[in-house]
């Protein structure tokens, strides 16, 4: 079905969830990863429902416990959060060892190794402004939340994203039924690619589910972004819930993504995704 704040004419690809087809690759860490000690990544790959062949390092640390699934932004590859995906699934301060988190980074379509489609090789610059196959990235969400649903045997998700990654990760989340309890968005914007973020944010906060927006101030598109999905949310229906939305603005900074929480920058942005998860998902201290 067609959503109504896609307003696309036609749409090339299904919107229903996928059953991935998982294989792995035994060996050392995949490229771009940053190893924490002890806790080395498995290379997934896994298919989505429109057919691409999609690239990961999946850390399962503790079955049925929280599962984090990591979106990169434009231009980037999942080694953008290996750092911080090595660190959550191993031993961070704040969780204690029977509560250990399963993690997946992985490469969006057409980007890093995920460059395989039903149609052939294709990298993300060959999307160009058809918004049809932009949408399409939330399959890629989609196929990388139900392998951790059943490689972490858990129906307890968090998704943290960045740029296009968190349109990606919000229109997945705003569907019916889809199992994320959270959402982080980092340097969001409101029409990437033309796909307004407003819409489908209302839609998950409405069911009682929190997320938090990160930007820099001096950001102007995030940080305009953040300020308009406040506004759109406190316009909507009393059926918005309250206090399910988190605002995080960092000051005196003007990176986008992952960049924001460099030394340097604002490395206090970990410790606050941090809180996030141990506050808003009731992980064990």
């Amino acid at each position: 079905m067609i959503r109504p704040w896609l307003k696309l004419s036609a749409l090339c690809v299904a919107l229903g969830a996928c059953d991935p087809k998982v294989s792995s690759d035994a060996g050392g860490p995949s490229q771009g990863a940053t190893q924490d000690a002890g806790v080395d990544p498995e290379l997934v790959r896994f298919t989505t429902a429109d057919g691409w062949q999609i690239v990961g390092d999946l850390r399962v640390r503790q079955p049925r416990s929280l599962g984090v699934v990591f979106v990169h932004q434009l231009g980037s590859n999942r080694g953008e959060w290996a750092r911080f995906a090595g660190r959550v699934a191993g031993n961070p301060p704040w969780l204690d060892s029977s509560g250990r988190l399963t993690t997946l980074a992985f490469d969006l379509r057409g980007h890093g190794e995920s460059t395989t489609s039903a149609d052939g090789t294709a990298r993300w610059q060959s999307f160009g402004n058809d918004r049809a196959r932009w949408i399409s990235l939330e399959h890629d969400v989609a196929a990388a939340v139900d392998l951790v649903r059943q490689r972490a045997i858990t129906t307890r998700i968090v998704v943290v994203a960045s740029g296009i990654g968190a349109t990606a990760a919000a229109l997945y989340a705003s569907r019916a039924g889809a199992p994320v309890a959270g959402l982080v968005l980092i340097s969001p914007t409101m029409d990437a690619r033309g796909i307004n973020l407003a819409a489908p944010l209302t839609q998950y906060v409405r069911a009682q589910r929190p997320v938090l927006l990160v930007a820099a101030s001096g950001d102007s598109a995030s940080s305009d972004c953040v300020r308009d999905v406040q506004q759109a949310l406190s316009a909507a229906d009393a059926g918005v819930g309250e206090g399910s939305i988190e605002v995080e603005r960092y000051d005196n900074a003007s990176a986008h993504g992952v960049a924001i929480g460099a030394e340097g920058v604002h490395p206090e942005l970990w410790a606050r995704i941090d809180r996030f998860f141990s506050d808003r998902m009731r992980v064990r201290r």
